[in-house]
């Protein structure tokens, strides 16, 4: 990846932090900065030390000389000279290390808690656009995007951005302080790191940023070709294809594992060129000063310069490690910064959290729609054209059609979950996803594949609502609604009965009469229901047809059924193909206008 790419990418990655953790991250630095000068200051005591031991107190230089009366020490014995000047060492040295570590661990606390706030920021914005939107990116791709990248933005990016900054500073005071006391040391050290950095960075090139996308590749594949086993494992097994799944995840995480040892083994080869580094330059230092110097000299500047490389080593080891896990990083948030582009991070709609009340003071199910056309993003034609119509409160209200005529993107309309193009949809005098944030619980849904959640009975009806006991005498009453009390008071736990994931416990007809429980729950005063009687039988959905005649005159009910038996009853039947409206009236009424649906009912025997 070439620099201004990356570059490019740091930028967008610390847009993500406000302003004011801007501000707090500067600090930081500026901390950094005034800490490094502990360890020039320890470095110039290690100076002054070696000249005390070589060099006697009477040889001492002007310099020499003034510290130590400065520390009262300069009429004392060498020793004990030594011993002070050590312990101030020691003490620098030490309190540097223990506030870099207070410092560090309060920085990583910091980027961590923002990290978690990031990924609440993308998943608020994911989840407040149209489906559209949202079906861009795999379930897959979103989990890892808000969670394992956003990991990789904040600690290998940010964190190594942070380590670097912090090293960059010591090693520039560390060689401002060295050029003054003794520009050969310093020169030789700057030539010497600089040379490795410049071989690592030569030898790595864009290797870590290919590793960091290929792994998100191979753990999103891995991940899917999981998922997918289980999602389908009743054919797997009819199919006779789960080894072939196997034989597909293994080969992905062995790739994996191939990738996780070379990102392992680049920073200990890293470790390693520093460490010869290390010991070519002391020997080349050495022979230097040998030369240019008297051997006592030699010896005092040496002394300083085994310091400095003690303190510049670790130092290029975590720049360079840092910088790795940058490109690393980069090359595996790649992802996640995309869907944060794509889904404005920071211009979501913002999300109301209320509680339904069961009352709903105010609402009214109306619903007028009007010159309501839509089009999907990637496309120029209208799935749906000039719709315009209007339920009352109190309607039972049927929406027929054959396959793609629009009667479920309608029905995601209705709902909020799309946006018309052109056009209106009012609910209660109020856009569908006003009206939710204002009265959750008045509208509820009942899809045709119900989810059915790892958890009990209580968890799945009330599903995303506070816990609240109080609430169970409107879970029985949904229960009974939908014709399942009798199912659920066998259970030896009842309510608090688990029903295992993807509700393996219970059959295709249960799992649907817990989907209606579910939406029944909140006493909706509009429900929609696609094809939500589909897996029952005809006994027990004639019974749930009949329960659902009690919720009138307060409650709207729009149904989407392919089963006429099922409509045969609605107030009023909207007869739809190819995206318009062909038709509006009872039952009778429309049958004697469309002939297709007439034709369906002669079939059925209605």
């Amino acid at each position: 990846m070439i620099k201004r790419e990356l570059f490019t990418f740091i930028k967008s990655i610390i847009d993500l932090f406000e302003n004011s953790d801007k501000k707090k991250l500067l600090i930081v630095t500026i901390v950094q900065v005034i800490l490094a000068f502990f360890d020039l200051l320890g470095l110039l005591t290690i100076g002054l030390l070696g000249a005390v031991v070589i060099n006697g107190i009477q040889s001492q230089s002007l310099v020499g000389n003034r510290v130590l009366e400065t520390l009262n020490i300069d009429s004392i014995s060498i020793q004990f000279q030594v011993a002070v000047l050590g312990a101030i060492v020691a003490i620098v040295f030490s309190l540097k290390t223990v506030a870099s570590i207070v410092l560090t661990q309060k920085v990583l606390l910091f980027i961590s808690k923002r990290g978690a706030l990031i990924s609440k920021n993308i998943l608020i914005s994911i989840f407040s656009k149209p489906i559209v939107l949202m079906n861009k990116y795999t379930h897959q791709e979103i989990i890892y995007g808000s969670t394992t990248g956003v990991v990789n933005i904040i600690i290998r990016v940010v964190g190594s951005i942070i380590t670097i900054v912090s090293d960059l500073a010591l090693l520039l005071v560390i060689f401002a302080g060295l050029l003054i006391l003794n520009p050969i040391v310093s020169i030789s050290a700057l030539i010497m790191f600089m040379s490795v950095s410049f071989i690592i960075n030569k030898l790595l090139k864009s290797k870590l940023f290919d590793l960091g996308s290929e792994e998100v590749d191979l753990n999103l594949k891995s991940n899917e070709a999981i998922n997918e086993l289980l999602s389908t494992y009743r054919e797997s097994i009819v199919r006779n294809t789960r080894l072939s799944y196997l034989n597909r995840i293994n080969s992905h995480r062995i790739e994996l594992a191939q990738i996780d040892a070379t990102r392992i083994f680049l920073p200990k080869l890293n470790k390693f060129l520093i460490e010869i580094t290390m010991v070519i330059g002391i020997l080349a230092v050495a022979g230097l000063q040998f030369y240019f110097y008297t051997a006592t000299e030699a010896l005092a500047n040496l002394a300083i310069f085994l310091a400095a490389v003690t303190r510049i080593a670790p130092a290029v080891l975590r720049i360079q490690q840092s910088y790795m896990a940058i490109q690393n990083g980069v090359g595996a948030s790649q992802r996640t910064l995309e869907i944060i582009s794509e889904t404005n991070v920071g211009l979501q709609q913002k999300l109301i959290n209320r509680p339904a009340d069961f009352k709903y003071e105010g609402f009214v199910p109306n619903i007028t729609v009007s010159d309501l056309s839509f089009s999907y993003l990637d496309s120029k034609e209208f799935v749906l054209a000039d719709l315009d119509f209007e339920i009352f409160a109190g309607e039972q209200v049927a929406i027929v059609g054959s396959s793609g005529a629009g009667k479920s993107t309608l029905v995601d309309l209705l709902l909020g979950v799309q946006a018309p193009t052109v056009g209106k949809i009012l609910i209660s005098s109020n856009e569908p996803l006003s009206t939710i944030n204002k009265w959750p619980g008045a509208i509820a849904y009942v899809p045709q594949d119900i989810m059915i959640i790892n958890g009990s009975v209580r968890e799945n009806i009330e599903l995303g609502f506070e816990f609240n006991k109080s609430f169970d005498s409107y879970i029985w009453d949904a229960l009974k609604l939908s014709r399942i009390d009798k199912l659920v008071s066998g259970f030896p736990n009842k309510l608090d009965t688990k029903l295992g994931e993807n509700g393996y416990k219970l059959s295709g007809g249960e799992a649907q009469r817990i989907g209606i429980a579910r939406a029944l729950f909140t006493k909706p005063k509009l429900l929609v229901l696609d094809e939500a009687t589909s897996a029952l039988d005809s006994q027990t959905e004639q019974d749930i047809t009949e329960a659902l005649k009690f919720l009138k005159p307060n409650t709207t009910v729009i149904m989407i059924a392919h089963r006429l038996s099922t409509v045969r009853n609605a107030d009023k039947v909207i007869f739809m193909d190819k995206g318009s409206i062909k038709c509006i009236g009872n039952f009778d009424q429309v049958r004697s206008k469309v002939p297709d649906f007439d034709k369906q009912a002669n079939l059925m025997g209605l």
